[in-house]
């Protein structure tokens, strides 16, 4: 159990580390394609690698000992199976006794077999919901990671408009505009504006 305890944070270990020399390369690099929109590859690759990690250690540390459970159970239950059908074979007078024990011992076995089944169908939902909880979370930051930089990237173009702008009306006028000479472009624009409204 503590090798496995081990193992599970080495491997995460190794995942961050991954991720940190990933990311470190990627921003160093240009970046481009899907990465602009936040999603980050080595990321991904960490969260489906410690996703599985997480399956490996279920399986281990729950689903066999669930078995283990089960097939003691399915022992005992056959140990008395045996011994009822010994003590029919003994006793022939006490044959209504054996065949209640017999019968008794079939209706637990296909009442435990009935539970175990519930049990697994109930932790597959669980271990389903939980999944697609976690899928909807991700997709959620996905769409506001998006947004985010959408809303950064309309910033930048107003701002690169506004200086383009500026840019071509001092070509256009062959000087520089300060704040004055702005504002009275800007005014004598709008009152030429209201002048043809009227």
């Amino acid at each position: 159990m503590k090798f496995f305890t081990r193992m599970f944070l080495c491997l995460n270990m190794f995942g961050l580390l991954f991720v940190g020399t990933a990311s470190s390369v990627l921003a160093a690099e240009e970046v481009t394609g899907i990465a602009k929109l936040g999603f980050s590859l080595p990321g991904l690759i960490t969260q489906i690698i410690n996703f599985a990690i997480l399956l490996v250690v279920l399986r281990i540390f729950l689903w066999k000992p669930f078995l283990k459970i089960i097939d003691e159970r399915n022992k005992k239950i056959k140990l008395g199976l045996e011994a009822a059908e010994q003590a029919s074979l003994q006793a022939s007078e006490s044959q209504s006794e054996s065949k209640k024990i017999l019968d008794d011992a079939k209706k637990e076995a296909s009442q435990f077999v009935n539970d175990a089944r519930e049990m697994a169908d109930k932790l597959k939902i669980e271990l389903e919901e939980k999944a697609k909880k976690d899928a909807e979370i991700i997709l959620q930051k996905a769409k506001k990671d998006i947004e985010r930089d959408k809303e950064q990237a309309l910033a930048v173009i107003r701002k690169n408009f506004a200086e383009i702008t500026i840019s071509a009306a001092e070509k256009v006028i062959d000087k520089s505009l300060d704040q004055k000479t702005h504002q009275d472009l800007i005014d004598g624009i709008l009152n030429d504006y209201e002048f043809e409204k009227e």
